[in-house]
């Protein structure tokens, strides 16, 4: 009885490292099986142009004479690695992507073993960012539930919700063990997530704000950080390889529009973090209305529905940073009862090993369907990936040509070769996107004429058709009138690849 003991002792004392190992498994699993998707097609472009043209990179998507708002510390940082190591963009985010991984649960860890004194708040905060979610919750970086943990982790999301971590870490031990060497830290920090993540800079900034009135007891403890902020946003104005000062004036409202989900099914997605949360929430903000965890939750409320109501959607991202807060506060209240929870005539290991298998019991079937399930689904090992099939492109495509795909094809060239037409990222400094997209999408159209379609292909300067016959509905037609103006340089039941022959005549 007493080796038993002994060992639910070290199974008790370990279980953060135990979640995190386990995490850590399962997404090496999921990775290997490499189902990318979405957004990560466009960092891997970005990865590309970058290891290829480190000190003057053109746009990774269009053939244009644009920045890209992706051209941050963090993907400057990948791309050198894939140069260095002689990686292609997907390893290279792969790569990185578990470093990510590694270092958000560290950081999560020192984070919150600062902010809280019972040392088993970290295993509870882990665990409820990992499943404790409502119907379907939102499938998009800086959320890290299981459903979507592996698909986010070589985001710069990942990347930067890390350095916030840390950058509250820093700023409690300086502001309680006055270290200030840690506010040049946190200023090193607060410019490479304002680059690489400027959501995540929201978070960051709420976050530090709400410790500084939290813990903040001297004058110059807030002229520090106006200081470090104000020196943040200057050297993020020298960033070389975007224009940042361009980008937050007008070039991030290209993102407003694509996230307005983030106001749909708000309660279904968050009850089972709602419901508990919000009343300890309002116990901790009697017991001290400066509580920092009371002063996010609430900073994030306001900035959430000031997004609904000012029809500025993209900052609906911030309800992931919403949920972050009650997650913690309900792994306070969770770490809290389970000191107090006590069996009959067993020892205080056995009763705490109960109740935590009691609290898995509810939470496991609550998130079976819609998170646990998914994730554990996605590391099955020998999945086939998602993009094996568009790595035939780098056989026939220089990187600097220009071609024309369908929407959706166009998400996956640029990582492998050449520059597309038009994209179906909202991107930044790009005034004609939409105008692209209509251009391409008119192309494949059945009505359009031939007249019409060579006319597309001149004004953009189009080298290669490529022709994905799983997506375009009526593609016969379209090769059929192509293929005596072009080299045919594949034709397979997927793809039809056409290098047009110079010039691309527009009759009279």
């Amino acid at each position: 009885m007493k080796n038993f003991d002994s060992a639910l002792a070290f199974l008790l004392k370990k279980r953060y490292l135990l979640l995190s190992v386990f995490i850590t498994v399962l997404m090496i699993s999921s990775t290997m099986n490499g189902l990318w998707v979405g957004d990560f097609w466009e960092h891997s472009a970005v990865v590309r142009e970058l290891s290829t043209h480190p000190f003057s990179p053109g746009h990774p998507l269009l053939a244009i004479d644009k920045s890209h708002a992706f051209y941050s510390p963090y993907s400057l940082t990948v791309a050198l690695f894939a140069r260095l190591c002689h990686l292609d963009p997907v390893a290279a985010l792969s790569i990185a992507g578990m470093v990510n991984l590694v270092l958000l649960l560290i950081s999560l860890w020192l984070f919150v073993g600062l902010m809280f004194e019972n040392k088993n708040t970290g295993f509870y905060a882990l665990l409820f960012m990992l499943l404790l979610w409502g119907q379907i919750p939102w499938s998009y970086s800086s959320f890290f539930h299981l459903r979507v943990l592996n698909y986010v982790l070589p985001y710069p999301s990942t990347f930067s919700t890390a350095l916030s971590f840390i950058a509250f870490s820093g700023f409690i031990t300086a502001v309680k063990k006055n270290k200030k060497m840690w506010y040049i830290a946190i200023l090193v920090f607060l410019v490479i997530v304002l680059l690489s993540h400027p959501y995540t800079f929201i978070f960051l900034t709420v976050g530090l704000g709400a410790l500084l009135i939290g813990y903040g007891k001297k004058w110059q403890d807030y002229a520090r950080f106006i200081g470090i902020y104000i020196a943040a946003i200057i050297l993020a104005l020298l960033w070389p390889y975007y224009p940042f000062f361009e980008f937050i004036k007008s070039g991030s409202s290209a993102f407003h529009g694509d996230v307005g989900s983030m106001y749909v099914k708000f309660f279904s997605r968050t009850w089972p973090a709602l419901l508990p949360g919000v009343p300890l929430i309002i116990r901790r903000f009697k017991n001290n209305f400066r509580d920092p965890l009371v002063l996010m939750f609430l900073g994030f409320c306001l900035i959430y529905l000031y997004g609904h109501f000012f029809s500025k959607s993209a900052y609906g991202r911030v309800v992931a940073y919403l949920m972050f807060t009650l997650h913690f506060t309900i792994a306070a209240g969770a770490a809290e009862l389970e000191e107090k929870f006590t069996v009959k005539n067993l020892s205080s290991h056995c009763s705490r090993f109960i109740y935590l298998c009691l609290l898995l019991l509810i939470l496991v079937p609550l998130s079976f369907r819609d998170v646990l399930k998914v994730g554990l689904r996605n590391a099955i090992p020998g999945k086939q990936n998602s993009f094996e099939q568009y790595k035939i492109f780098s056989k026939y495509v220089n990187q600097n040509d220009v071609v024309l795909s369908d929407i959706y094809t166009s998400w996956f060239i640029p990582t492998f070769a050449g520059k597309v037409v038009a994209s179906n990222n909202a991107l930044a400094f790009v005034d004609d996107q939409l105008l692209r997209r209509n251009d391409v999408n008119r192309f494949f159209s059945k009505d359009t004429q031939l007249q019409e379609r060579l006319e597309i292909l001149k004004k953009y300067n189009v080298d290669v058709l490529i022709i994905n016959k799983n997506q375009v509905k009526d593609w016969e037609p379209v090769a059929a009138q192509f293929r005596p103006l072009s080299d045919i340089e594949l034709a397979n039941d997927k793809y039809e690849i056409l290098r047009l022959r110079r010039p691309v005549q527009v009759m009279d």
